[in-house]
């Protein structure tokens, strides 16, 4: 089994990528020669690494990765290899290098250092060798090594301009400026960008892809690849008072001031989702603190609107008084909502005593207006996608995120929030019971065109991720996608929850469990997050901790309108034996929501014996099957133990997003599968090892489960 107990190193290294340019071209046109270059190619690649003291971390593909506690050595290296690939047959060979801080796992490197590596690569041409500035600092006096200038590069996902130069030693191409492309930003001078105030960067979304798949070649990031900034303040924001306004502008003006808080590292911010439950009680701050003492600030605000013009009143109050610390008074045309709130961030972060960073104190720099009409249409879409509900997933997202946010964007084009919004309601309903076959593919779109049009909106990048996680399946870009958004904001709520579900995925079950308790932080109330916490310590075994989750789920306001926490639990209580209960959760959850009738209400049928009863379900899915009923057939035949069946089903060409979760999914029959080539084929077209086993032995599992009876 997988373990997550891994050792780390940082050190500061010379990082060398290699590749064959128009490899896979040759590879259609003659599959032998191809394969006669790519021998020579790590043939060279191995003896000169060695004789360079280097050390060989990837092989892909075509392409290498290798690094050297010397940048002298690592040029040398590449030098060496380029003149050995000018011998028949000729290798048209791209390097490039970099030196960086990186980290090293037990099998893998990770840092920015490899990200700029690889960039600087793309570059390259064949025969060549092309450097980044670092590596010119620390070889420019070498005798041996001579180099020309090229040009300062904007880097894609790198901040800050590169200087790159050609290694010019003799034998080596050095190209024309001109000439060079490669992973870069769009063609202006980099420090008139970075210096330029508001004005995106558009990328067409095929380069875009394309660098995102060449960096998860090589990196299978982790989470932690940039120091965690401790959090230092827990605040919540109570849903602001709106007066008569509806409930969608209150839920809008609210979410806009956590979004900008969010953005602030050593700041916790509640979601909404949890304080809401104080709005409009009386003394809400005073309840608040009773019940989560965590926090140690509240904000309260009013908002109201006359024509275009916004006005807004804030106050900050120390968790558990009553009279405010801070309180100021704002108006602005509603076109500026954005950078009022932004504005709103910056000021709060005095008071509650936070400092800003250099690059936190550009908050609502460049922020582009709104047309108050488009920005109205925003509201009402992603307010349905906020209530976060089954009920309204299927009639709020399916008809207003398409419909409000598709005429924002129609009107709007170039608005990045609604593209995020949209790309991550058609993500929530790849979940439901029946989605097309397009659903998926549409949240991709989306969310590539939200981070084109803006690369620092951590929620492009949260729903790209999502996208890769439950239908892309290219899980180095869903960790890559992962980062990028927590580094942008780490309070997504939901991100942490969906991160939670990928690192389960792997078989990184402390992560998972981990992950998804932060998520809980973020969102105390949340019947969503607690009953998942539950359901992963089940899933592992853990079921003590397992029931005590579902029951905190079961209490949290607004529990008579979910059905996750029971589906959840009945499906724990069956694996422990307690098929009696077990039933009956599932049964009262199916019929708040009936997609637990396949998912939870019939696996806990044949678990329990009742097998008529199950096989009037499976009939039931055969007469119209849709995604998740393919999914749901495919785990009663495992537990009937109807392997054809089973591998039938789970081969539907409709894929719901649960799907991948057959590799580890326990208590569904499916290891009885684990050695059938079928099923392990089916991983395979995921990307995916082979099956693990989340939970401990039987034995140790049966000691578990009875010291909770």
């Amino acid at each position: 089994m997988k373990t997550t107990n891994t050792t780390s190193q940082r050190k500061l290294a010379a990082i060398m990528f290699t590749d064959i340019e128009g490899y896979t071209a040759l590879m259609q046109k003659s599959e032998e020669q191809a394969i006669l270059f790519r021998n020579k190619h790590r043939e060279v690649f191995q003896k000169e690494v060695e004789n360079h003291q280097g050390q060989i971390l990837h092989y892909y593909g075509d392409g290498t990765l290798s690094v050297f506690d010397s940048a002298v050595k690592a040029v040398e290296c590449g030098v060496a290899i380029q003149l050995a690939m000018r011998d028949e047959p000729i290798i048209p060979v791209r390097i490039g290098v970099h030196s960086g801080d990186i980290v090293f796992t037990d099998d893998d490197i990770i840092g920015d250092g490899v990200n700029v590596a690889s960039r600087i690569e793309s570059l390259a041409v064949p025969n060549s060798i092309f450097i980044s500035d670092k590596v010119f600092d620390e070889i420019k006096n070498h005798s041996e090594i001579s180099t020309k200038y090229l040009k300062s590069y904007l880097l894609k996902n790198v901040e800050r301009p590169v200087g790159v130069y050609a290694v010019t030693n003799s034998g080596l191409t050095v190209p024309e400026v001109k000439h060079i492309s490669g992973k870069i930003e769009a063609e202006r001078d980099p420090v008139k960008i970075l210096r330029s105030s508001g004005k995106k960067i558009w990328v067409p979304a095929l380069l875009l892809m394309i660098a995102l798949l060449a960096v998860g070649y090589w990196m299978r990031g982790r989470w932690e690849s940039r120091p965690v900034t401790e959090v230092s303040k827990v605040v919540a924001v109570i849903p602001f008072d709106v007066g008569g306004e509806e409930e969608y502008f209150q839920v809008g003006m609210t979410q806009g001031l956590i979004a900008e808080l969010s953005k602030i590292d050593r700041l916790q911010v509640i979601d909404q989702l949890t304080t809401r439950y104080y709005s409009g009680i009386g003394v809400p701050f005073i309840n608040l603190k009773e019940d989560l003492p965590q926090i140690d600030f509240v904000i309260l605000g009013t908002a109201s609107r006359s024509s275009n013009m916004l006005t807004v009143i804030v106050k900050l109050l120390v968790s558990g008084q009553e009279e405010p610390i801070w309180t100021k008074e704002y108006s602005r045309d509603i076109s500026e909502i954005r950078l009022l709130w932004s504005e709103v961030a910056r000021d709060l972060t005095k008071p509650i005593g936070v400092q800003l960073n250099d690059k936190q104190n550009l908050l609502g720099v460049g922020v582009k207006p709104v047309k108050p009409e488009i920005y109205e249409l925003y509201l009402k879409g992603t307010y349905h996608l906020f209530k976060e509900n089954p009920q309204d997933w299927q009639t709020g997202i399916t008809y207003l995120q398409q419909a409000y946010l598709q005429q924002a964007i129609d009107q709007n084009p170039a608005d990045a929030f609604a593209y995020a919004a949209l790309a991550e309601g058609f993500n929530w309903i790849g979940h439901g019971p029946s989605p097309s076959r397009d659903v998926f593919p549409k949240a991709r779109e989306a969310a590539l065109r939200a981070i084109q049009l803006d690369s620092t909106l951590a929620q492009g990048w949260a729903a790209l991720s999502h996208y890769e996680t439950y239908y892309g399946w290219n899980w180095e870009r869903a960790e890559q996608a992962f980062e990028k958004s927590n580094r942008m904001n780490p309070n997504l709520a939901t991100n942490h929850f969906h991160r939670a579900w990928y690192l389960i995925l792997l078989g990184r079950k402390e992560e998972a469990i981990r992950e998804h308790e932060l998520a809980e932080q973020l969102d105390p109330f949340s019947q969503l997050h607690a009953a998942g916490t539950g359901l992963l310590y089940g899933w592992t075994g853990q079921y003590e901790e397992a029931l005590k989750k579902m029951d905190e789920a079961m209490s949290a306001p607004g529990y008579e309108d979910w059905s996750f926490a029971q589906a959840w639990k009945a499906n724990v209580l069956s694996d422990m034996g307690r098929h009696d209960e077990a039933i009956k959760l599932s049964k009262e959850a199916s019929e708040k929501f009936p997609i637990w009738r396949w998912v939870s209400y019939g696996p806990a049928l044949i678990k329990s014996g009742r097998i008529e009863e199950a096989k009037q379900i499976i009939n039931e899915i055969e007469k119209a099957p849709t995604a998740l009923g393919a999914l749901s057939l495919g785990f009663m035949y495992a537990l009937l133990g109807d392997a054809d069946n089973a591998i039938k089903w789970l081969r539907h060409p409709d894929k719901h997003g649960w799907y991948p979760w057959i590799r580890v999914w326990p208590g569904m029959g499916l290891e009885s599968l684990y050695d059938d080539p079928r099923f392990l084929e089916l991983l395979k077209e995921m990307n995916l090892p082979n099956p693990e086993k989340l939970r401990p032995d039987r034995e140790l599992a049966d000691a578990s489960l009875s010291s909770t009876k």
